[in-house]
C-alpha cells in the first residue's frame, strides 16, 4: 500500500503548480510520508533484532529503493521550483 502512496506523492511533486498556496499541500504530504517511512524503518530495525527474516519478508528494501531513486529527486526538484 505504501507503494501507491509513494507513486501518488511523486506525481504530486512532478506537477508544476502556479500559485504558492497550492504548493503547501504536496510538501505537507511528502513530509508526512517521510515521517511515516522513518517510523516504519525504526520499527523494522527493532523487529529485526528478534527475527532476521522479517525485514526480507516485509520487502522494505524495495520501498527504500523506490523512495530513494524515484521520489526524493522529484521532491528536490519541487523544492528548487518553489525557491525560484
Amino acid at each position: 500500500m505504501l507503494y501507491r502512496i509513494v507513486h501518488t506523492v511523486r506525481e504530486l511533486c512532478q506537477t508544476r503548480f502556479r500559485t504558492e498556496c497550492l504548493l503547501d499541500h504536496p510538501v505537507r504530504v511528502a513530509t508526512r510520508l517521510y515521517a511515516t517511512l522513518c517510523a516504519l524503518a525504526k520499527h523494522l530495525f527493532a523487529r529485526a533484532r528478534k527475527c532476521r527474516d522479517c525485514v526480507a519478508e516485509a520487502k522494505f528494501n524495495h520501498l527504500v529503493d523506490l523512495v530513494g531513486n524515484k521520489l526524493t529527486p522529484k521532491v528536490y526538484e519541487l523544492i528548487t521550483y518553489t525557491q525560484v
